[in-house]
């Protein structure tokens, strides 16, 4: 957790700092008292040692992951010596401080408030005794236990404080982790649902034997989607562009799918230009039914063949066909398929095929992408040019190509839209 890791950060400095000052401390006052010298050794030896690990932690992997047991542990040791020094000695200016700093570090190590209740009552508890039985100014060893006293329960009550939020925020994890869980079980199986209603693999190839479909979805549902029906002798398809991504988007992708399968199978449309006519009618009368204005819709490139005549309607998607290495563009009416204020009839262009031909459509997720070494968007020439430039290879070998090419364009950024190109040879 990002809260765990910036405590145990901030622990680790101070445990660093009081490293470096405890034993600078130390020996200035020894300095000042060479009588105490002899005492503060092995503790300035195993700060020393602190000092050591934390450096190591840049170089060992074991030891970044246990630093915190093991400065404590050292602490702790560090703690017992000082402690000694009060036995052996007196309450001088400088044990007590270097008692009182240290007994403060392994405090705030403690991570289990039984462990930190523990050892409160027992280094206060021996302390009290200590001065009981061996300060003879007894009016100084009560003025100390008292300083310990307040020092100890402003540490125990910032340490329940921190208890308290770390197990907050422990319990907020964990909610928000089963929300998580249930949010994406849920939106899975939204997949599994919009994934039945595209098109399948074998039905594709039965139909359009030389094609391929790049279908990239930018979360895990879309919508974007490509669409398919056998009419007669007549074979209509189409790359559409809902309003939105993610789960509004599949929302609105599943109304305007059921438009387009009713505008053909139930109002018998075989004409590309009258499909998105009707197609058009049935999504705003279903997104009319909402108290709210609702203007969500889709772009769309949808083509009809039938021998080699290719009949074509677009809303904002256009269509191209790739002859003699060059691309011929049939351009969409710029209006979208749902609410717009000045709708037309959409119109319907016809074009003989020649053999060898390709026709490609497609949504802007391709194009509007953000990438290469400046960070800026495709856009539709560079695709242009890309189309152009993989004519010599297979269907499929196109599909991988232009896949590889997304990905390497759009390398660590994040995915802007959803990716759909259908490619067909004639």
């Amino acid at each position: 957790m990002n809260f765990r890791n910036q405590y145990l950060a901030i622990y680790r400095l101070l445990l660093f700092l009081l490293a470096i000052l405890v034993p600078i401390f130390s020996i200035a006052f020894a300095y000042i008292d060479p009588d105490e010298g002899g005492v503060v050794y092995i503790r300035e030896s195993v700060t020393i040692l602190g000092i050591a690990i934390l450096i190591g932690t840049y170089r060992s992997k074991m030891v970044r992951k246990n630093i915190q047991v093991i400065m404590l542990i050292l602490y702790i040791i560090v703690f017992s010596w000082q402690y000694t020094v009060l036995v052996t000695h007196d309450f001088g200016q400088n044990n007590i401080l270097n008692f009182l700093i240290i007994g403060t570090a392994v405090c705030i190590g403690f991570e289990r408030k039984k462990l930190l209740l523990w050892f409160l009552a027992i280094s206060f508890l021996s302390t009290f005794l200590l001065i009981l039985f061996f300060e003879k100014n007894f009016g100084e060893g009560l003025i100390f236990i008292m300083t310990l006293g307040s020092i100890y329960t402003m540490i125990l009550l910032v340490n329940l404080r921190k208890f308290s939020a770390e197990n907050q925020v422990i319990q907020y994890a964990n909610e928000l982790k089963e929300k998580n869980i249930e949010i994406l079980d849920s939106i899975a199986y939204a997949k599994r649902i919009q994934s039945a209603i595209l098109p399948s693999t074998n039905q594709v190839q039965e139909h359009l034997k030389e094609s391929f479909i790049l279908y990239k979805p930018k979360d895990i549902v879309a919508g974007d989607f490509y669409w398919l029906e056998p009419v007669g002798e007549k074979l209509i398809f189409a790359a559409a562009d809902c309003t939105g991504h993610g789960v509004p988007g599949a929302m609105v992708s599943v109304i305007c799918n059921n438009s387009l399968n009713r505008s053909v199978r139930e109002y018998d449309l075989d004409v590309p230009g009258e499909i998105l006519d009707k197609t058009r009618e049935l999504v705003i009368n279903e997104f009319e039914k909402s108290e709210d204005e609702v203007k969500d819709g889709m772009d769309i490139a949808l083509c009809s063949i039938e021998n080699t005549t290719l009949q074509y309607a677009g809303a904002h998607n256009p269509l191209w066909i790739v002859r003699n290495d060059e691309i011929i563009e049939i351009k969409a009416d710029k209006q979208p398929v749902g609410k717009f204020d000045n709708l037309k009839p959409y119109t319907t262009h016809t074009i003989e095929l020649l053999k060898g031909d390709v026709i490609y459509l497609f949504t802007d997720g391709f194009y509007d992408q953000f990438g290469g070494k400046l960070g800026k968007k495709y856009k539709s020439v560079k695709f242009k040019k890309l189309l152009l430039s993989i004519q010599s290879k297979s269907m499929h070998e196109q599909h991988d190509y232009l896949e590889q090419e997304f990905e390497s364009w759009k390398g660590e950024l994040e995915q802007l839209d959803d990716v759909c190109v259908i490619g067909v040879r004639i």
